[in-house]
């Protein structure tokens, strides 16, 4: 940043810093002295003087703090320590960068590329680079875009603090349609049937109630009453992190009577992804493909290729859909069905909410009933005026003729 006067600029009061334009610029620039007691000139990138002077106040606040605020020397680092710091705060990372309660290293591929970065040359190309980086390992779109909305993040905290001015614009990729897996009962029971009988009440509760697989396995005796219909699950066990109290059908209120109460888990779910594979492809909902690798380096006389099966169809996640659909198709009003399955977000709740060919068909014979109604309607009230007109022509006719 430079210190050189230049014309056009309106001074503040000592300490405050100004706002003023530069030659051959159509921004905005703004000047102030930082601890070091030089001044220091920076470009707002923007033409609106509220937000120029904005960025100017946070800049002197950051001065004041002893704060750095020369942009140009900052890195990655200093970005990613932001976001760290704000998900701590949240209890959602461990200072070492891992996240959630499976304690993912969320951060790695951020890491891994943008290393020692300065926060100035991240710009739009080098984000476009990093996804074709990235795509290039196999990662699909809204992985990608995952990232991405990490290190978006960073730039809004420092924006926020007052370390950085603007971000660059993200390179979104296009994100993958809903997933359209949903069972109906016919299904549900086979599929049941098809599985051991130990995760028969397992299934039912994924598949009544709506909840996530992880939550499920986690629920313990002392949160379930069997007499009130339903189980309270405490705060933090959750993905959003937030209680929920799920009830309980009459059929899973059975099932769960005849289980042994301890200290185990509620749902016993031993070797389920195994199993659930095993009779999805029994009832024709899944396939097992067959998949070969090379292998790296192999020596002489060792095989160049590892075998091995791929299951593809109905995935456990699909019951959740189904319970969101059918909780709809039950009458449920939406701010209940979200109640239930726990979805904060009407958007995120719809993709859930999966409308096919039946449904639309369903909805068109509402639509033509309807029609029917209002013709029927119409007529109903045709009848009825022309049988008062007719009442009271006769009326008229009954006077006269008493008058003669």
């Amino acid at each position: 940043m430079e210190s050189n006067p230049v014309p056009e600029k309106s001074r503040g009061e000592h300490g405050q810093g100004s706002v003023g334009r530069v030659k051959g610029s159509p921004y905005l620039y703004i000047w102030y002295y930082g601890q070091d007691g030089k001044q220091r000139r920076e470009s707002t990138k923007t033409t609106d003087s509220r937000k120029a002077n904005k960025i100017l106040r946070n800049r002197l606040v950051a001065v004041d703090k002893g704060e750095a605020v020369d942009f140009r020397t900052m890195r990655y680092e200093e970005l990613r320590a932001l976001l760290v710091a704000d998900y701590q705060s949240k209890g959602k990372m461990t200072a070492d960068g891992k996240f959630g309660k499976k304690k993912k290293n969320i951060l790695k591929p951020l890491d891994e590329f943008f290393a020692n970065v300065k926060v100035s040359a991240i710009t739009t190309d080098m984000l476009r680079k990093f996804v074709a980086v990235r795509k290039a390992d196999g990662v699909i779109g809204p992985t990608v875009n995952r990232n991405l909305a990490l290190l978006r993040r960073m730039f809004m905290l420092a924006i926020k603090e007052g370390k950085l001015q603007s971000k660059p614009y993200f390179p979104m990729e296009k994100e993958s349609k809903p997933r359209k897996g949903f069972v109906e009962r016919p299904e549900f029971e086979q599929l049941r049937d098809t599985l051991p009988e130990h995760l028969h009440p397992l299934v039912t509760f994924l598949y009544e109630s709506g909840c996530r697989y992880g939550a499920a396995t986690e629920i313990m005796w002392e949160w379930v009453n069997l007499e009130a219909g339903i189980i309270e699950i405490p705060a933090g066990v959750t993905k959003n992190d937030d209680a929920l109290t799920l009830p309980l059908s009459t059929e899973l209120i059975a099932m769960l009577n005849k289980r042994f109460k301890d200290d185990s888990p509620v749902f016993d779910s031993m070797n389920f992804r195994k199993e659930w594979e095993k009779a999805c492809v029994k009832i024709g909902k899944g396939v097992m493909v067959a998949m070969k690798t090379p292998v790296k380096k192999p020596k002489p006389g060792e095989k160049k290729w590892n075998y091995w099966s791929k299951y593809t169809g109905l995935i456990p996640h699909d019951l959740r859909r189904s319970a969101v659909r059918n909780s709809i198709r039950a009458g449920n009003d939406q701010a209940t069905a979200m109640s239930i399955s726990g979805h904060r977000t009407v958007s995120t709740f719809q993709r859930y909410n999966i409308i096919n060919a039946e449904d639309k068909k369903l909805a068109m014979k509402k639509i033509e009933q309807a029609a029917r109604n209002a013709m029927a309607s119409k007529k109903a009230s045709e009848t009825a005026s022309k049988i008062e007109n007719d009442a009271k022509t006769i009326q008229i006719s009954r006077v006269g003729a008493s008058a003669t």
